[in-house]
């Protein structure tokens, strides 16, 4: 594999140094060309909400966190449909699958079904627990099985609200990603898409007590000259303390601006998004805030931010921390 060296992020290299067993073919400039040293033996453990675990994910999933903080456990995923999907390197042999699981109400259970065949049911707690599934050995057995959790229900978020612990939206998930990595602008704000989800920053105003959407719109501040005027007075507008969530789509940069910088920086926010082409932006900050605002950018890969669950479908049926194969 290559590596540019003069690309971000700086740690790239060191981290996939880490991670495999690489060996230094040539170098020339900024370009490093590495080879795989031997076989890789198949992973045993899986934190699903790390940028490593979610290789297990197939369907039915919240988005994982990108890049969760160095040093933190990995924040869950969650089963946003009564059945999910799973990619495990089980092997012929028999094994023991762990899946540690928690549900958001009382009642549920999980089925586990693997490679079309239905093995066993078992209850989920509300707080989080390991569930261990018998898996016998099968001879043939392809090297990655199609595993499914079928669950007994799913939870509607608005069941959820009067169950946490602070005011505002159960979920609020922003996920932003420029034209070459993925070109999309989604706020799902307690699992549904409020964004215009057009070029340029998508924005929506949200009641910080209630949750409530106040409402969405769309600068093109890419192209459009009147863009950055209308986000200042748009912004100006909200009354103090409202929540504001934002992502760019495609392009947002070009014709930004001093004064809807400074409206964006209003919210809290530290990145101004000027000379950063075609670069990702997500965050969820508030009005008159001097500091402090949830926010992620990237030049090379989608950015995300949320706060509380994190949903984008408006029920869940479980949280999944971690996945074990024991042989």
């Amino acid at each position: 594999g290559m590596i540019h060296r003069n690309k971000p992020p700086a740690t790239g290299e060191t981290l996939a140094r880490d991670l495999l067993p690489l060996d230094l073919v040539a170098e020339e400039g900024s370009l490093a060309l590495y080879r795989v040293a031997g076989l890789l033996s198949p992973p045993h453990t899986f934190a699903p909400g790390s940028d490593q675990g979610r290789m297990i994910l197939a369907e039915g999933w919240s988005p994982p966190a990108l890049s969760p903080a160095a040093g933190a456990d990995p924040p869950p995923v969650y089963a946003q449909r009564s059945e999910v999907g799973l990619l495990l390197p089980l092997g012929a042999e028999a094994s023991d699958l762990r899946l540690q699981l928690s549900a958001p109400a009382a009642g549920q259970t999980v089925t586990l079904w693997v490679d079309g065949r239905r093995l066993a049911t078992q209850p989920v707690g509300q707080a989080p627990e390991w569930l261990a599934f018998a898996i016998p050995a099968e001879a043939g057995r392809p090297p990655l099985s199609d595993v499914w959790l079928r669950f007994s229900r799913v939870t509607p978020l608005a069941e959820l609200a009067h169950a946490l612990s602070r005011p505002g939206p159960a979920s609020l998930l922003v996920r932003s990603a420029g034209e070459e990595v993925g070109d999309f602008g989604h706020i799902y704000l307690d699992g549904v898409d409020v964004s215009p989800n057009r070029r340029g920053y998508n924005l929506a105003a949200i009641d910080a007590a209630t949750g409530a959407l106040l409402e969405a719109a769309n600068f093109d501040t890419h192209a459009d000259p009147d863009a950055g005027a209308r986000l200042v007075a748009w912004v100006r507008a909200l009354p103090p303390g409202t929540l504001v969530a934002g992502a760019a789509r495609d392009e947002a940069s070009a014709r930004l601006g001093e004064d809807a910088a400074a409206a964006l920086r209003g919210l809290g926010l530290a990145t101004d998004l000027r000379g950063h082409f075609r670069w990702s932006h997500a965050f969820i900050g508030q009005v008159g805030a001097a500091v402090g605002a949830y926010e992620s950018r990237d030049g090379i890969r989608p950015a995300q931010v949320a706060l509380g669950l994190g949903l984008s479908e408006p029920q869940v049926a479980a949280a999944l921390y971690r996945v074990e194969l024991v042989k």
